[in-house]
């Protein structure tokens, strides 16, 4: 059985923008890996680390992922947490398939994570998303339309509804459904 190993170093993500639609993401991704019997099947392991992320010009933070592929489920099992600066804001796990499907199933579970990045996938009527957010969160779906169930507590939560021209601040939970982000009793 054929193996061989690979290393990275330094690697930018910008290189991988052929292979996913939606927003740009940067950062460095360093990490090493085998792969395993490559005639047959072959399965990969690896463990990666994307420093200094961000979506478009919003700061994510550090990216630790541990992956493994099969080629008989065609999918990417992964693992692994973000960190920014000492918060770790959260860790996932779940498995992503990122060929002609791209489609994902991930479990997140948020520690006071910073809502600016996810502000290029709102709609355009919603803008300058702010505050922390902790909770669970299933994400599904394809990469450009992810299906997110769950719910999220945030604190000093804020965002502007264009179209009203008003701008909104609260601290409560958030249930979140494919199809609304539901408040209930807010003041």
């Amino acid at each position: 059985s054929a193996a061989m190993a690979f290393q990275l170093l330094n690697l930018r993500s910008e290189n991988f923008r052929p292979l996913y639609d939606g927003p740009m993401v940067h950062g460095t991704i360093s990490g090493d890996g085998r792969l395993f019997n490559l005639y047959q099947a072959p399965y990969a392991l690896t463990y990666l680390c994307a420093d200094s992320l961000a979506v478009e010009d919003r700061p994510v933070g550090d990216l630790r992922l541990a992956a493994s592929y099969s080629e008989g489920n065609k999918a990417i099992d992964v693992s692994g947490n973000l960190q920014r600066d000492t918060l770790r804001a959260f860790d996932f796990t779940g498995w992503i398939s990122p060929g002609e499907a791209q489609e994902l199933n991930l479990q997140l579970n948020m520690d006071r994570f910073d809502l600016r990045f996810i502000d290029p996938y709102l709609p355009s009527s919603i803008s300058h998303i702010q505050g922390k957010v902790s909770g669970q969160v299933a994400v599904t779906g394809r990469f450009d339309e992810p299906r997110l169930i769950g719910y999220a507590d945030m604190e000093d939560a804020g965002l502007r509804i264009d179209y009203l021209n008003t701008a909104y601040r609260f601290t409560h939970r958030v249930n979140i459904r494919p199809d609304m982000f539901a408040i209930d009793q807010v003041k």
